[in-house]
C-alpha cells in the first residue's frame, strides 16, 4: 500500500479523460478537507520507484556485508600482531 504525506493510506484512483484516461493514480483520501495533503502519484511511477528501492537495499546490504567481512579480516590481523607482539616481549626477557 502508497502511504500518503499526511500518513495515511491512498486511495486509488483512475484518470477519466484528458490525455491520462485510463491512467490510475494514488491520491490522499482526504485531499479535499483541510488536514489532507497535496500527495499524488502515477502508480506505474509508484511502482518503478518501489522496485529501484529494492534493488537499492540489495546493493547496500551487499556494501554493508564487504565492509563487515573486511572488518572481520582486519580484527584477526590484529589479533594475530598482538600474538606475534606478545611472544616476542615473552622471548626477549
Amino acid at each position: 500500500m502508497v502511504v500518503c504525506s499526511c500518513n495515511r493510506d491512498c486511495g486509488l484512483y483512475t484518470t477519466r479523460q484528458g490525455e491520462n484516461t485510463g491512467r490510475r493514480f494514488y491520491r490522499c483520501t482526504r485531499y479535499k478537507s483541510l488536514d489532507g495533503c497535496d500527495f499524488f502519484r502515477w502508480v506505474d511511477d509508484a511502482h518503478h520507484s518501489s522496485v529501484d528501492i529494492k534493488y537499492q537495499l540489495f546493493a547496500m546490504e551487499e556494501r554493508i556485508n564487504r565492509k563487515f567481512r573486511r572488518n572481520e579480516l582486519l580484527l584477526k590481523m590484529c589479533v594475530i600482531v598482538i600474538v606475534i607482539q606478545f611472544i616476542l616481549l615473552l622471548f626477549k626477557m
